[in-house]
């Protein structure tokens, strides 16, 4: 729980509460979780086999960022947004990593605006 805690810091710029920890923690519990988790892990591709096939994607994109997220620069979503048609950008100013759990207002907000439009 130590090293989840640490790590939520980190995504939220800000300790996590005990029911946000808790929700991480739970399912890492669960029989088997660990193995799906590390072959997801050694599975994972590099940024620039993330970006390869961006420009194939045929349907509108919004990225939703944070503006001081330290795991995944900005740079990585404005090179995203430049590769896919029809997509855009918008960043969360004060949000880390998970905007969509710090920020929920204006992430939901963002996303309903974005999906009102299609």
């Amino acid at each position: 729980k130590k090293r989840m805690k640490s790590l939520l810091t980190s995504a939220y710029g800000r300790e996590p509460t005990p029911e946000e920890l808790e929700g991480y923690y739970r399912p890492l519990q669960l029989e088997y979780t660990y193995l799906t988790l590390s072959s997801l892990l050694r599975k994972y591709p590099s940024d620039s086999d993330l970006l390869d096939n961006l420009d194939e994607l045929k349907v509108p994109v919004l990225c939703l960022w944070g503006s001081e997220d330290e795991w995944v620069p900005v740079s990585t979503g404005e090179k995203m947004t430049q590769k896919i048609p029809n997509s855009e950008l918008l960043l969360i100013y004060e949000a880390k990593h998970c905007p969509m759990e710090t920020h929920p207002e204006i992430f939901n907000r963002y996303l309903l605006d974005f999906l009102g439009k299609k």
